[in-house]
């Protein structure tokens, strides 16, 4: 409490600048891994909401799996998440339940290393798809009267999700003056005076 007391403090001592990054990650790439390497990285769902009032972004990162062979198999995605950034919640959304199967019995989340996590589901269906969701908060950095906001993506390589799209939603305390990301073109739309909304969709890899 005290800590969300003191950035509201600094928060509110002037206006909002925020400046978005779809960052390319160069340490530690995220990349889908599996024994059988007709796992391959589908789709790539962003959103994150933005609290400039608390100083906080809950960033959820919705990941597709694709498995092209006719045999189950496990896949795993390793995703950048700051090291500072709290786990929230970790899900498969499928393949669906089996009778008798329990769901902490076919995935696992673990850290592996600086700045990144690995997400596991144990068992894709031939010729079917896995979907993961990853919920995480982290504070807004700060950089004079900006508010940055980054979301890691990979420069390059096979396992880059094959489209992408993201939403930003930012709810702030006063109106904000220049909303922008510095790295993506992003529509912006201002639903209410002190909400602007950031999209972003591609067909092709990020």
């Amino acid at each position: 409490d005290t800590m969300h007391q003191t950035i509201r403090r600094a928060l509110l001592s002037a206006p909002l600048l925020l400046l978005l990054c779809l960052g390319f990650w160069h340490h530690s790439e995220p990349r889908a891994r599996a024994a059988d390497p007709s796992i391959r990285p589908g789709k790539q769902e962003i959103n994150a909401e933005i609290d400039d009032g608390l100083g906080l972004a809950i960033t959820t990162v919705r990941q597709e799996v694709i498995n092209t062979s006719g045999e189950a198999c496990e896949a795993s995605y390793e995703l950048p998440i700051p090291d500072d950034a709290a786990l929230l919640r970790f899900q498969v959304l499928a393949p669906a339940l089996r009778p008798g199967e329990h769901a902490a019995a076919r995935d696992r989340v673990e850290a592996m290393g600086r700045n990144l996590y690995r997400a596991t589901i144990h068992r894709v269906p031939g010729h079917g798809r896995g979907l993961l969701e990853l919920t995480y908060a982290e504070a807004l950095a700060r950089r004079g009267r900006r508010r940055k906001y980054v979301y890691p993506l990979l420069a390059a390589g096979d396992a880059v999700a094959s489209r992408m799209s993201a939403r930003i939603r930012i709810a702030a305390r006063g109106v904000p003056e220049q909303v922008t990301c510095a790295t993506h073109p992003m529509a912006l739309r201002r639903p209410a005076p002190h909400v602007a909304l950031l999209t972003y969709e591609s067909r092709q890899p990020p």
